[in-house]
Formats: structure tokens, sequence, C-alpha cells
């Protein structure tokens, strides 16, 4: 009996739902239907808040309001039309005014008005919006011109819509704007995402497709299948990848015939000869390459034009011809060549390029010759060489030239021309480089220039740091607080105190042990309305020296560090934790999700780390730019693994520039290490050969280092 009545029970409540969703159902057809017959009302209010009601109802009430605009009836049929368009738009009656009327006055704009509303919706981030207007162009040449307002605005919509949790909108975003060949890489790259891929091959594979060579390209890349890649690309013929696949997996010969053929005219041949000399060696040690060689020679040694004669000199010395690249360029810069033996400890033809004497060097002599070429205004190549030398002589504290030849001539050229004195005093403390040239004889230099001058030792810092053309007084107040610590040391004694702080000149392990103690005592002490400059002048010299624990000397109870700090003191889950906030107010900058991954890993959360490498995953739609960024990231925290998968796929994505060069460098060495000779020794090719192409001396003893 009970189980009777509960089953007639369950009937009924199941009839009444069932009505009850009817009864809506056609309460909603009623009231669509009588906002319609509102839209014709004699009375504008009327028409204005039926106009607005069907607005909010949404894409549900598009059919409807289709069937007004047929029927054609003026009143009603323009405000259907305008309902429309502004759904069509995404509008609603929430979106700003401004974006409204942006949308209403868009048809009238002129060029550059239309480039400057795509920028206002782009900072807006209403990158949907900036599409349709763009797609709603008529005007086919105004289409062309304004073009580039708007690439790549359906992968930052797609983006936003996976970063809001809606994949599949981002997917039918970039399905709906596949005018733009990235938006066809960004699908293949959310279908990897998603574990599609072998589905989405197996797909465009059955029905080749001229128009979907992209897709399927993009497809193949983002497997990372390298072999399916070549040869995708050699059907296709897509030559240079192609090319850079074969070089990727060991085989260089056809990269290096493709780059040396595809070289700028200006230097074209010298890269064509170098490729065939290396080809030639490569498959026969003792091949004749006399005349190949005659070639680069002549054209290192003969011509006005110095950018080829460097080329032929880079290609000379990533062969290995070392005579040849000494006598060549002794002809252009001696500096140079010393610089390349001294840092393969050939000392004896060093001194010989700047025509010194090896069993007796007489460096007074040259040193007094080389700065009266700068006094008498015949600069040569003594502002670039005298550095060198003077490196030389410090690295073997041979100090006698420099007291008593440089510091003098120095002075000399300070009256006689100060910015030439700047200029060298710049060369010998090379703020910009990784260690400083020739810093002791730099700071003997400040001694007798600057003495006890405030005014000029402020210029020696400026120039002792590099503060020339970007201004910061952190360095400064660094000085003036060693000055208040050490009040009974000279200004020359703080300046030289105040480089040993800061790594420019080494410091005695018990020297500094007694320095930072000073210091960590100073700032404990510190008033609390001093706290914020101390911290500042902490996180300085933290950041300069990459040591980490001074920015923990200070108390911290009223700062909120930063994510720089915070990394800074390996404090990872916190750093991690504000990368994260940093992408909910930048949802743009996508790398901070990458940050946060890497600060995760540091802290040992794999999990969460992974959460968020997934969700790069969805995010980085094919751009290589984000993949080397991504390998930067990690490389920089140590998370080398991660580091290296970026860099594969940067590879196997990026198109032959620079970053790419540069990520085959890399790697080349880290399979050195691994004991992969066969591919070490093929990306080292290629980065020779794209090396030979940068026209100047910088390079010398890069390539010599791998030549042989």
């Amino acid at each position: 009996m009970l189980r009777t009545l509960c089953s007639i029970t369950a009937l009924l409540l199941g009839s009444l739902i069932v009505s009850f969703a009817r009864a809506q159902e056609s309460s909603a057809q009623e009231s669509s239907a009588e906002l319609i017959r509102e839209l014709s009302s004699d009375r504008h209010s009327k028409r204005l808040a039926a106009e607005k009601k069907l607005w909010k109802l949404g894409p549900s009430i598009v059919p409807e309001l289709q069937n007004v605009v047929d029927q054609g009836e003026p009143e009603p049929a323009l405000r259907a039309t305008k309902i429309l368009r502004y759904l069509h738009w995404g509008l609603t009656p929430e979106t700003p005014e401004e974006i409204i009327k942006l949308t209403e006055r868009f048809p009238q704009l002129t060029e550059d008005q239309k480039k400057d509303a795509y920028a206002s919706l782009v900072k807006m981030r209403e990158y949907r919006l900036a599409l349709l207007l763009f797609r709603s162009e008529k005007d086919e040449s105004m289409k062309l011109r304004t073009r580039n307002s708007v690439r790549g605005l359906a992968i930052l919509s797609a983006r936003r819509s996976v970063l809001a949790g809606k994949p599949e909108e981002a997917k039918k975003t970039l399905q709906e704007f596949q005018d733009d060949p990235q938006n066809r890489i960004a699908l293949a790259w959310l279908a990897r995402a998603e574990g599609r891929l072998d589905q989405e091959i197996a797909k465009v594979s059955k029905k080749p497709d001229r128009e979907q060579l992209d897709y399927h390209l993009a497809l193949l890349r983002a497997q990372g299948n390298r072999q399916a890649i070549a040869e995708f690309a050699e059907k296709n013929d897509f030559t240079a990848l192609h090319a850079s696949m074969e070089l990727l997996e060991g085989r260089p010969e056809q990269w290096l015939r493709w780059y040396s053929e595809n070289s700028s005219a200006e230097h074209s041949e010298l890269v064509a000869t170098y490729q065939q000399i290396s080809e030639m060696r490569s498959k026969n040690p003792k091949a004749d390459v006399s005349e190949r060689l005659n070639t680069l020679t002549k054209a290192a040694l003969k011509g006005d034009d110095n950018t080829r004669r460097w080329s032929a000199i880079n290609a000379l010395n990533a062969l290995g011809e070392i005579k040849s690249v000494d006598k060549a360029v002794k002809l252009i810069n001696p500096s140079d060549i010393f610089t390349l033996y001294v840092s393969t400890e050939k000392i004896d033809e060093a001194l010989k390029a700047l025509e010194l004497d090896p069993q007796d060097p007489d460096y007074h002599a040259w040193l007094n010759k080389a700065m009266d070429q700068i006094l008498r205004g015949e600069m040569d190549y003594g502002m670039n060489s005298i550095p060198l030398v003077l490196d030389f002589l410090e690295r073997r504290d041979i100090m006698d030239p420099i007291k008593n030849v440089f510091v003098p001539k120095m002075l000399e050229l300070a009256e006689d021309d100060s910015d030439s004195f700047l200029a060298l005093v710049d060369s010998c403390f090379s703020p910009h480089l990784d260690s400083a040239q020739a810093p002791e004889s730099a700071i003997l230099v400040a001694e007798s220039f600057a003495e006890e001058n405030a005014e000029r030792w402020g210029s020696m810092i400026e120039r002792a740091f590099g503060l020339a053309d970007s201004p910061n007084p952190g360095y400064q107040k660094w000085f003036d607080l060693l000055s208040e610590l050490h009040p009974e040391e000279t200004k020359f004694d703080v300046f030289r105190r105040t480089l040993q702080l800061f790594r420019i000149i080494p410091i005695s392990d018990q020297g500094l042990e007694k320095l930072e103690q000073t210091l960590e005592r100073h700032f404990q002490k510190a008033k609390k309305e001093d706290q914020e400059a101390s911290r500042r002048l902490l996180l300085l010299l933290a950041t300069h020296t990459q040591v980490t624990r001074y920015s923990a000397w200070l108390e911290k109870e009223n700062h909120e560090p930063d994510t720089r700090e915070l990394m800074e003191q390996e404090r990872w889950e916190e750093a991690a934790a504000q990368w994260l906030e940093h992408a909910k107010t930048r949802p743009d900058d996508i790398e901070y999700i990458s940050w946060a991954a890497a600060c995760l890993h540091k802290a040992g959360k794999r999990e969460e780390a992974a959460e968020q490498e997934r969700l790069m995953d969805f995010l980085v739609m094919g751009d290589s730019n984000m993949m080397f960024m991504n390998s930067a990231i990690y490389q920089t925290l140590g998370v080398h693994e991660l580091a290296d998968q970026w860099r594969i796929k940067h590879l196997n994505c990026s198109r032959t520039d620079q970053a790419w060069i540069n990520n085959v460098f890399t790697l080349a060495d880290q399979f050195l290490l691994e004991g992969k000779y066969q591919q070490a020794q093929a990306y080292y090719q290629a980065f020779l050969l794209s090396m030979i192409s940068n026209q100047n001396s910088g390079y010398l003893t890069l390539t010599h280092r791998y030549s042989n």
C-alpha cells in the first residue's frame, strides 16, 4: 500500500514539474512576443524599454528578431536589426557605453582612427570585438592596411577563454578566424594539450588539402616527430624546414648547403666557399681544398669592405687556418690577434702581434707610444688595445709600466681631451662585460685624478658601474655609506672598498667577512623610517653580486617583498604565489605561469607545478617566442629538464632565426658533455657557419674554440 502511494506521489510530482516547465516556456514565449509587439508601440518609452529587455534575453531571441527584420515593418525592424548587431558583436546591456558607441561609429572612421580604435579595444581586452569589427570591414584595401592591428588577437581571445575554464570556446574562436595562419597553428597546439594530436593527424592525412597544409604541419611540429616533419617538408617543398630537421637529427649537410645558398649577397660566395671546404673535409680530411682556401685568404687580406674581410677571416678561423687569420687581422687590428693568442696561452705569439720582443718586452715603450697616439688624436687601434695590454700586465702583476707610464699619460689626457679620457676609463672598468678588463689600472688613474674631489669621485663611480647613460644613485649612496662607516679612510680607500664589495676587484675572504659583519650590524640597527632606503641599497647589492643573503639583512616587518626579492631569498612558495597573483592581474603576460611553475619546482611542490605546466601547455598555442622564453625561465632557476624540453619544442617549431641558432649552440655543448659526438659536431658546424656572417672581430675567440 505504502509503495503504491509513493508511486502515485512520484507521478503527481513529475506531472507538476512538467506542467510548471511548460507554463514557464509558454510564459517566456508570451513575454518575448509581447516585447516584440511593444517595438511598434506609439510610446517611445515603451519601444525603448522593450528594446532593452529583448537585448537582455541574449542569443536565444535571435530567431524571433530575425523574423521581425524579415517582415520589414520600419520601426520594429530597425530596432530588431540594432539588437541583432549588438548580439553579433557580443555586446550586452552591461557593456561600457564607450565600447557601444565605438561600434556604432566604426564604419565612418578613417584609417588612423580605426587603428586607434583597435588599440583601444586591445587595451580593454575586447579581442573578439576587434576581430569582428575587422571582419565587417567592406573596403578590402582598408583591411589590408589595418590587418596588423588585429594580428594575433584570436590567440589572445582564445587564451582568455582557457583562463576562464572554457577550452571549447577557445577552440571555437580559433576555428572562426582561420584567415590568420597562426590560428591554425594554435589549434594544433590546443589539440596537443587536449590529447587529440594523433586523431587530428589521422583526420588530415586521409584527405590531403593544400589549404590544410599549415595545420597538418603544425600538428606534426606539435607532436615533435622530426622524421615525420622532415618527410612532410620534403614532400611539400619546404626546403628550409627540411634542412633544419635534418640538422637537428645530426645530418648537417643539407642545412649547411641551404644556409650558404641563402646568405646575403655581400658574403654569400664566402659562406658557400666555407661550406664546400667543410663538406669536403668531412668526407676526406686530406682533400685538396687549397684553391677554395685561397679564395677566402684573398678576401681576408684585400679590399676596402671590412665587413667582407671579417666574413672571410671568421671563415678561415672556423676552418682552423690560424696563420692566415693572423696575417689578415694584423692588417686591420693587431689587438684582436693579441687577445686571441692570450686566450689560448700563446704568449710569445701574442707579444709578437704587438711587435714586442717575447724575450725582453718593453711594456713602458709600448704604452708610451700608444698613449702618445691618443694624445695626438691618432686613435688608430690604441683605444681598444691599451685596456687589453693593461689586463695582461695586471694578471701578471707587472704594475710598474702602469704606474709610471699609463697613469701620468692619462692625467695629461684628462686635461687635453676629457671625452677620450673618460672613454678609456670606461674601457678599463668595462662595466658592461662579465668582468672588468683592467680595473686596477683604472683605480690608480682614479686615485691620481680625483684625489679628494667629491665631484670627480662621483664621475669615477659612474664609470666603474656603467652609469653614464643610465644613472643609478644607489651606487653613489653605497660609496657615501662606506665613507660614513669608515671615516678614517681616504676617498680612494672607500672607492676601492666599494669596488671590492661589489666584486669588481678581488678581496680576501677575511676582508670580505669583516666588511659584511660591519654592514650587517649597521642595517639591523637601521631606524624604521630609513628601512625602505636601506632595503633598496641591499637589493641593489644582492642583485649586482648575486648574493641573495644580503637582501635578508634588514628587518622587513613593514615591507612586502616583490617576486625578485622572494626568489633571491629562495622563498619559492611565496614567490610562486606572487607570480600567480600577477598572472591574474595581467592575464596576457602568460610567462608569469612559467615563473610560478619553476618556483614551485624549486619548492619541491611537483603536483602544483605540474598543474601550472598543464595550463601553459594550453596557453602556448604554438608561440615559438614563448617556448624560447619558457626555456630561459626554467634555465634561470636551474630547472634544467624542463628548460631542455622547451628548448627542443622551440627548435622543432621556430623559424631558423638567431634565437634558433642560439638554441642549437646550447644543445651542441650539452651533447658534447653527454658524449653524443655526431649531433654535437653537426650542431657546432651549423653554429660556426652562422657566425661567419657576423662581420666583426668579436667572434674570433668563439669560433676558434669550436673550429677544431
